[in-house]
């Protein structure tokens, strides 16, 4: 009884020492001590982190993760940033690590990565191997601007090939860079692994060209070389190059007939200085060649008041293009021509379209008179101006019913020119219609819209080139729930038949719309701002633009189809037709083709110049839009999210002037005088505190 009696004492004492010790200033400071010591063998064992961004910009995407978690071989990613930077280029460099190490965690051992903060002359030497040079930048100081040099890039290697990724001035859509970069360097060391044939960049020139005083023609086989020998040094040395002059019309011929090298025809042309040139063909062009497969690139030529001239600024960009889509597994996405569409090259290089979406796709051209090639699972019709064919309808029709996807860039109206807007029957109404589409022959105007600006001139507002803002999204789809603002223009109002898309259990959404401040002009259509003056406010409204649709819809031709070609009257193909999608068929409807153009887009995909001037960031938006509606209709929707990560433009949407000018008034003066009034709120309160505290404890003696 004693010994538990005593017991029971000393663990009363202990307790209440223990108690004191904690309790106690020294108590508290060993606690503290241990605590801290306890958290970080805890954080050194189990890692994590708290992404709070609103678009997860610093955690990975799904298709980021499946990039670099099934890499099978090592992958190093060099990171060749200049210390010290100042803002904002110093959070760019932090972002650039944070997000690399976040693939390194995900890569199961696989990657890794290096920093190089380029303050040895072996990093700058070993940067500028891979082609990372340094970028002029402008640091702003607390009295004063200047420019400097900086290596802003990374380098991707593996095996024997890499990417680069070089001028990362800003973060946005650097998530998409370096995954697209992964996948397309897998490719690539997959398929240098695998081809048994040789790979070769050939130059067809013909000889009797030069007889035109074509500038720098003569010189075209050694610009191209030069071009090569850059590509080739970046390949590895796995490209070989070879030069054939052309020396007779019919060689020519044969090469424009077999692959559609582009080529020149001409009849007997007597030149200013007298001399008399033959008819004949000539080409100019370079086919790149693997095996039984090809791309061909064209070499433009400008004319100016001097006479014509070779145009190589796009043409290394076209060939480092193909010898990638040759290489790649890459969707192919079928143009469909014919009918007056707009071309994917021109003298100036690639239409935006195909630019902004070759890093992920192929492009081949569409002739719908013969049947559609298996391979190709989209199709893309751009602002078509001639009738199609009933077999041409047909046949778009039939591949919708396999389940396939089509692109359509509808414009009502040819632009002649000279004032005079034209209305196109393309043919395609009908068969739109039967899927319960119905694009109006009008231009959507709006007054928010972007206003032309010059020096010394009043400010002109152009309605036809409405914005999109935000909240004209849809916030459902994955091509527009993360753009801020986009432009469009010579856009034309959409409807879509919602009893017959109940009925045939269609999903659909318009994806953009116009503002609410928007009208539309249907007869005697004349774009002069003279002509675009918008009626009363109560007869304003949003029009929808752009639209997606996706499910089993019904064929066109489901009563039956007698072929345009075919003589016998009784013919009908009927019981070969499928009068139903065979599986969900993807639709989208853009009442315009501008925004593939230049005109509207960034073929670059350059947010940094964008952000320069918030003002042309649609520029930057639009190209992003184009890539995700390809995504979209290509099942890559998980790509989508990446490209809009980190964009630092945020625009509020203010819907009326009085709103907008309330708003500067309060950022500029409302708040200064907030500050001082919650200050002398403060001081009066802590006033009545005081006076509080002396008559509480004065005994009313204010003394």
């Amino acid at each position: 009884m004693i010994c538990k009696t005593d017991l029971l004492l000393s663990i009363k004492s202990f307790l209440k020492n223990a108690k004191a010790f904690f309790v106690g200033n020294k108590g508290n400071y060993t606690f503290a001590v241990i605590a801290v010591i306890i958290l970080n063998i805890i954080y050194s064992s189990f890692y994590f982190k708290l992404d709070l961004t609103k678009d997860s910009s610093y955690s990975l995407s799904r298709a980021s993760v499946d990039a670099v978690s099934s890499l099978e071989d090592p992958m190093i990613i060099k990171i060749y940033f200049s210390n010290n930077l100042a803002s904002p280029y110093n959070m760019v460099g932090r972002y650039v690590e944070d997000i690399v190490a976040e693939y390194a965690d995900e890569s199961n051992g696989m990657l890794e990565y290096e920093i190089h903060r380029m303050e040895s002359k072996e990093d700058k030497e070993e940067a500028e191997t891979y082609g990372i040079n340094p970028m002029q930048i402008m640091e702003r100081g607390a009295d004063q601007a200047k420019q400097s040099l900086a290596y802003m890039g990374l380098v991707i290697l593996h095996g024997d090939v890499y990417e680069k990724i070089n001028e990362i001035s800003y973060i946005e859509g650097l998530e998409y860079k370096i995954t697209s970069s992964i996948t397309k360097i897998r490719s690539k060391v997959n398929a240098f692994a695998g081809i048994k044939d040789e790979m070769k960049i050939t130059l067809y020139q013909s000889v009797n060209m030069s007889d035109f005083g074509i500038r720098d023609y003569s010189k075209l086989n050694s610009a191209v070389t030069e071009m090569f020998e850059r590509i080739n040094k970046d390949n590895h040395g796995k490209i070989k190059y070879l030069y054939s002059p052309v020396s007779d019309s019919q060689t020519a011929e044969d090469l424009i007939s077999k692959y559609n090298i582009p080529g020149s025809r001409w009849k007997n042309v007597k030149t200013p200085d007298g001399r008399l040139i033959s008819a004949g063909t000539g080409v100019a062009g370079i086919l790149v060649t693997l095996g039984n497969e090809f791309r061909v690139v064209q070499i433009p030529f400008s004319k100016s008041v001097f006479g014509l001239s070779v145009a190589l600024n796009n043409v290394e960009k076209d060939m480092r293009s193909a010898i990638d889509s040759l290489l790649s597994k890459n969707p192919m996405i079928g143009y469909v021509s014919g009918h007056g569409e707009i071309p994917l090259s021109d003298q100036n290089g690639e239409l935006p379209f195909k630019a902004i979406n070759s890093d992920l796709y192929n492009f081949t051209d569409i002739n719908l008179n013969s049947e559609i090639d298996s391979s190709v699972k989209t199709l893309v019709i751009n602002s078509p101006k001639l009738p199609f064919t009933k077999d041409e309808l047909f046949r778009l029709d039939q591949f919708l019913m396999k389940g396939g996807s089509v692109i359509f860039f509808i414009d009502s109206f040819n632009d002649t020119g000279n004032g005079m807007f034209i209305p196109i029957d393309s043919g395609l109404d009908g068969l739109l219609s039967s899927y319960g589409f119905k694009i109006n022959k009008d231009y959507v105007l709006d007054k928010n819209c972007y206003v032309a600006r010059g020096r010394d001139m009043p400010e002109v507002p152009l309605n036809f080139v409405p914005f999109i803002e935000r909240a004209s999204m849809s916030r459902k789809s994955s091509v527009t729930k993360d753009l801020k603002r986009m432009a469009v223009a010579k856009v034309s109002s959409i409807e879509i038949n919602d009893e017959m898309m109940k009925k045939n259990g269609i999903n659909y959404d318009y994806i953009l719309r116009s503002s609410e401040s928007s009208w539309t002009m249907k007869d005697n259509v004349e774009l002069s701002p003279m002509r675009m003056q918008s009626p009363p406010q109560n007869e304003l409204k949003a029009y929808n633009i752009a639209a997606i649709a996706e499910g089993r819809f019904e064929s066109h031709f489901k009563d039956g189809y007698k072929s345009e070609k075919e003589d016998k009257s009784n013919f009908n193909l009927a019981s070969g037709i499928i009068s139903k999608a065979v599986s969900p068929a993807k639709i989208a409807l853009i009442s315009s083709s501008e925004i593939t153009t230049r005109n509207l887009v960034d073929a670059n995909m350059n947010s940094a110049a964008a952000l320069m001037n918030p003002e042309a960031l649609f520029l930057y938006n639009n190209a992003v839009f184009i890539h995700n509606l390809t995504d979209y209709m290509n099942g890559n929707e998980t790509f989508a999210p990446m490209r809009s990560k980190g964009m630092v433009y945020n625009p509020v949407n203010m819907k009326s002037e009085t709103f907008r000018t309330a708003a500067k008034v309060f950022n500029i003066a409302g708040i200064p005088l907030l500050i001082v009034s919650i200050g002398f709120a403060a001081f009066f309160l802590r006033k009545k505190r005081a006076v509080s505290i002396t008559a509480k404890y004065s005994g009313g003696d204010n003394k």
